[in-house]
């Protein structure tokens, strides 16, 4: 027989992780502004005697977002022996306290003078023009459903509850943290350093 406690867990589960996500956005998104930005695409392609490489990075209001990488589930697959498929998403605490979810598709390529490339969406595919400028063959040019597939988006506590394990945000915020631990002294050196020089020059 089924109790009424068992019926609740559920339930109390699914609380339970939303108040946890809520308190990790509230907690830890003011260390997002001291970390890297969220890259949306990028293009690369070598030839004979040329190379092309573009990044395209998440913005808004025309300034480079700032984020700490929460989940990586980006990863790769082969087609044959020179060439497979790039997919996957990553999630990521914005410095305003967001979970940011990008998916991105794309394709690599180990024939020189064809492009590897990967995009999260229309506005994250510029270059596409650069396929024909490098020399590329028509057999490696991507169709505009892959190059424009993808997406970026918000998300709230409850979809990321649902869509990944908490045991494996906590690590990797876990992780993630201890890296930009080492990162902040030399930043805070040269800051300092900064500081020093501008103070002479005001004297």
């Amino acid at each position: 027989m089924t109790t009424s406690t068992e019926l609740l867990k559920p339930a109390i589960t699914t609380a339970f992780e939303l108040y946890v996500y809520a308190a990790i956005r509230e907690r830890f998104a003011q260390y997002a502004k001291h970390n890297g930005h969220i890259k949306i695409a990028d293009y690369a392609v070598t030839g004979t005697n040329y190379s092309v490489h573009r990044e395209v990075w998440h913005e808004i209001g025309g300034r480079k977002l700032k984020a700490l990488l929460i989940v990586d589930g980006f990863d790769s697959a082969r087609l044959d022996q020179n060439r497979g498929t790039r997919s996957g998403t990553r999630l990521y605490l914005t410095e305003f306290g967001e979970w940011l979810q990008i998916t991105r598709t794309g394709a690599w390529t180990e024939w020189q003078g064809a492009a590897n490339y990967w995009g999260c969406g229309v506005s994250a595919a510029p270059y596409a023009d650069e396929y024909a400028d490098a020399g590329c063959e028509d057999e490696y040019m991507p169709d505009s459903e892959r190059q424009l597939g993808g997406g970026v988006e918000i998300v709230s506590d409850h979809q990321v509850s649902e869509r990944y394990e908490l045991a494996t945000i906590l690590g990797q915020l876990g992780a993630g943290m201890a890296e930009l631990i080492k990162k902040l002294p030399a930043r805070y050196n040269k800051l300092k350093a900064r500081a020093e020089l501008a103070a002479q020059y005001c004297r």
